[in-house]
């Protein structure tokens, strides 16, 4: 098995590209960074159960592991931003539909999961996606510093990924994944007609 210097659960819609693009890549470490180890992206209905699974399996394959999380103090835009994201991957319904049937409200209770996070894992860096907009080099600094490496010279701190959809461009993201799924659908009917 490979040898991991850090492994960053990468929760969705919190700056996971960014870190992977910009800072994982070019650091010379080894950090498994994907945002699936949280749970979110593989489940968004019982995916809080996912990443306790999840947590559980890590600790098994890699018991001295340290581990990296970044969180959203701002609960409703992180939520808000989830569902763009659902919305990208071809959701349809509206945020009232999706929030009620679809998402673990589970997810929301971060500060559970980090406590779960802390009991499993001896060494362990959470940071919150707010204060690195507030400061993104001291932010990137203190990171640098726990993973023990120089902050990589050139990094693009304002380079933005995954940019959340909103009004327009909301409105027909939702209409293509309604498109598509009676697509699917019609496809489906012809098959026994």
């Amino acid at each position: 098995m490979n040898k991991i210097d850090a492994i960053h659960i990468g929760q969705a819609k919190v700056l996971s590209t960014w870190l992977q693009k910009e800072l994982f890549s070019r650091i010379g470490k080894n950090v498994w960074s994907d945002e699936q180890l949280s749970g979110l992206v593989l489940n968004w209905r019982s995916g809080a159960v996912t990443r306790n699974i999840m947590l559980y399996g890590l600790k098994a394959l890699y018991p001295d592991a340290k581990i990296l999380v970044c969180v959203r103090n701002d609960e409703r835009a992180w939520v808000s931003s989830i569902y763009s994201q659902y919305v990208k991957q071809g959701g349809f319904k509206s945020f009232e539909q999706w929030f009620q049937q679809d998402f673990d409200k589970r997810f929301i209770d971060q500060k559970q999961y980090i406590d779960e996070i802390k009991k499993l894992f001896d060494d362990v860096y959470v940071f919150c996606f707010e204060d690195f907009l507030d400061d993104k080099e001291k932010v990137v600094g203190e990171l640098c510093d726990w993973l023990g490496v120089p902050v990589p010279i050139g990094l693009d701190v304002d380079k933005q990924y995954n940019k959340k959809f909103v009004g327009f461009r909301m409105g027909v993201a939702r209409l293509r994944g309604i498109f598509f799924k009676v697509s699917r659908i019609l496809l489906e009917v012809d098959k026994f007609a």
